[in-house]
């Protein structure tokens, strides 16, 4: 693989940065694991630098993977449901996409917990046939364990009790919940990973292979890739630059002290499932103590017509393929500083992973900040706990005031005003857009993954863009929690937040216990509190959000939306 960076008019601002990361040892003391680069204390950083050589170590680990991938195709297993989130999911969610042809088995990723998904999956995959690999680092994610439980009885009803546990093996830690119930479960297998890596942190370890395995990818080839690029990535000197992750990420901390505080992620096929992976890492390890940059994805060429000084792009490209020409022309216009990452093959995306693993430890050196840790997720999770257990105890979520409801939504900014039309609502919402510096709208659905949905979304990014000049994400709930929820009450509060939740009549329970009937709460139930906690944390951290509970059509509403952005007059 191939880095390209050009800097455009921050040439000299690169170099800089690039003698800076000389002149301060930067790259040996990360690799010698020195704290001091970003913090004084050592807590969650000593303890987390582990991603540094996994690749080494993971070669003598190799024979028992590919073992178990043996063992589990000899039993007549022809599909894997990965259930996880986060840094558990997204690195197998790559390379189930981008591996798709000649795989071994059939592998998806299951990270939602809206209750038409977890039906559509239960559909999909027939149990007989069917390894579920739960994956989850602390061992107690609870969407992670919900699933688990699901699809444990599900499998239970169709295989019976003597075959149920060889559909089930464990990824997690050591000592986690998640090792004691696989062990008293006695699932088929359990890897335990190595503990001093954080869960973004672990594509290139078990969390990311035994995935990699199941589908077919020649785990020594990875890994070669990446001792490549370790080895000879060892200097990086600024008259020879070898553009490895310290380039990177002095380029992004060199332009990030210049206000260019979002990354474009454009890329085409196969490459475009990069984007996920690294929008996490990138997000959750910088969007803190009132800084961050922002990755964006799944721009079309209207909003890159929109660009402004904010910006940077990342191309992702194969080498016998050339960026499309209008693209060029497009970042030169609008003076865009670009970073080309150029693949062989798709065995270079281990060297992708690493390379901005690297570069996101230096991005954190320039930032000052503590790029291993996500200290403001636990405040969404906290929210949802408490709702769950008043949910155990009254049997109702908490209780909103809506500025507006008719038969098919109900909205909500400001829980002491009243409006009389969706319009009014969002006139309100974007009003304000100019009190923040550099602001951003972060579009969260919790609703099931369904393209139509995503197109009318773009639609609307579109709008925001060309009309109103304002950056957009897209994320599905409560999937993004585990991703960019960080930044979002982390960053330097300049982002908008739209929350989309379906209230669909369709449920489905979550037991209390693997094999039992017992039911306490469902996943409607869950979803629900996730995205009512999650707004809780936001408002708690200063954000503007815009709540739209969706009662019946999601598509009515979305027209109804499309339709008012294109109206406002400011």
């Amino acid at each position: 693989m191939d880095i390209q960076i050009n800097a455009r008019g921050f040439l000299d601002d690169f170099v800089n940065a690039r003698k800076e990361i000389e002149r301060e040892n930067v790259v040996e003391r990360i690799r010698n694991k020195d704290y001091t680069l970003w913090s004084d204390s050592p807590d969650e950083i000593t303890n987390r630098l582990g991603w540094l050589d996994i690749h080494k170590r993971m070669k003598s680990h190799v024979q028992r993977i590919y073992d178990f991938v043996e063992n589990v195709q000899a039993d007549g297993i022809k599909n894997v449901l990965l259930l996880g989130m986060g840094g558990s999911s997204l690195a197998p969610e790559v390379f189930s996409k981008m591996f798709a042809d000649g795989k071994k088995l059939n592998l998806k990723v299951l990270d939602s917990t809206h209750p038409k998904m977890v039906a559509r999956f239960a559909a999909e995959f027939d149990p007989k046939e069917t390894l579920y690999l739960v994956s989850t680092k602390s061992g107690g994610t609870v969407e992670t364990i919900s699933l688990m439980k699901y699809f444990f009885n599900l499998t239970l009803k169709a295989v019976g009790e003597t075959e149920v546990v060889n559909h089930f093996a464990a990824i997690t830690d050591p000592g986690s919940k998640l090792e004691s119930l696989a062990a008293e479960l006695n699932f088929r297998e359990t890897f335990l990973n190595d503990p001093n890596i954080g869960g973004r942190f672990s594509a290139l370890s078990y969390f990311g292979l035994v995935p990699a395995a199941l589908i077919g990818v020649d785990l020594n080839l990875l890994l070669d890739r990446v001792e490549a690029r370790y080895n000879v990535k060892e200097d990086c000197k600024v008259e020879n630059s070898q553009n490895c992750g310290a380039d990177v990420g002095a380029f992004l901390g060199a332009l990030y002290k210049k206000g260019r505080d979002k990354i474009s992620f454009i890329a085409q096929g196969k490459l475009s499932a990069f984007g996920d992976w690294v929008e996490q890492l990138i997000a959750e390890s910088t969007g803190k103590s009132k800084k961050g940059i922002l990755p964006v994805l799944g721009e079309n060429q209207q909003i890159m017509n929109s660009y402004s000084r904010d910006r940077i792009a990342v191309v992702l490209r194969y080498s016998d393929v050339r960026t499309d020409p209008q693209i060029t022309d497009l970042l030169e216009k609008r003076d865009v500083p670009v970073i080309e990452m150029v693949f062989e093959d798709e065995y270079d995306v281990a060297s992708a992973f690493y390379l901005w693993e690297f570069a996101t430890a230096v991005v954190g050196y320039f930032m000052k900040i503590h790029p291993f840790n996500q200290p403001n997720v636990e405040a969404t999770k906290a929210a949802a706990r408490k709702m769950l257990e008043d949910f155990k105890h009254s049997g109702e979520l908490k209780k909103i005031n809506y500025c507006y409801e008719d038969e098919n939504l109900r909205a909500v900014i400001d829980e002491k005003s009243k409006s009389n039309s969706l319009a009014f609502i969002i006139r309100e919402f974007f009003g304000n857009r100019w009190e923040k510096v550099n602001p951003y709208v972060a579009i969260q659905f919790y609703t099931p993954y369904d393209k139509r949905i995503e197109e009318k979304v773009l639609s609307a990014r579109v709008v925001l863009a060309r009309r109103f000049g304002l950056v957009s994400t897209f994320g599905y709930g409560p999937r993004f929690l585990h991703s960019t929820g960080q930044l979002h009450k982390g960053d330097g509060r300049n982002g908008f937040c739209v929350q989309v939740v379906h209230l669909d009549e369709t449920d489905v329970p979550i037991p209390n216990e693997p094999g039992s009937e017992e039911s306490d709460i469902t996943f409607g139930t869950l979803i629900n509190a996730e995205s009512l906690g999650d707004r809780d944390a936001l408002i708690a951290a200063d954000r503007k959000v815009l709540r739209i509970e969706v009662k019946q059509n999601i598509d009515l509403v979305l027209n109804e939306i499309l339709e008012i952005l294109h109206s406002i007059q400011f």
